[in-house]
């Protein structure tokens, strides 16, 4: 008696159950990868967008901190990305020396779990 060549039905089933597990977890490991790929760019982004502010605030000898400060949503490809731009200046007659003023530049977006925080200490010009 010769046996025929070729997979059973129980080795099939096996072999496709094997193939199901594997391409579920194949499946998870891809949509894992997506996600954080697309919240790296988002977080690039918005660190850009934070230094961007922090370069034209700098660029300015008197920063105007009336005009610089306050709340900007909505950016190119980011529409509920906002930047929060705030001024805290210490010194001032008194402390002519000690006169800086810190700039702190917030940046967030629903997308990312932490707010990108940008500060800079800025002496008086």
């Amino acid at each position: 008696m010769e046996r025929e060549r070729g997979f059973t039905i129980i080795e099939t089933m096996i072999a496709l159950v094997i193939l199901t597990i594997v391409v579920m977890g194949s499946g998870r490991v891809v949509g894992t990868f997506l996600h954080s790929v697309s919240t790296s760019s988002t977080k690039t982004v918005a660190t850009e967008v934070a230094t961007a502010q922090l370069e034209q605030i700098r660029a300015d000898p008197v920063y105007p901190i009336a005009t610089a400060a306050g709340t900007i949503t909505g950016f190119p490809g980011y529409p509920s990305m906002k930047r929060v731009t705030s001024f805290n200046r210490l010194g001032g007659p008194t402390y002519a020396v000690r006169d800086y003023t810190v700039i702190t530049i917030r940046v967030s977006e629903p997308t990312m779990r932490d707010t990108v925080n940008v500060t800079a200490v800025v002496a008086k010009p």
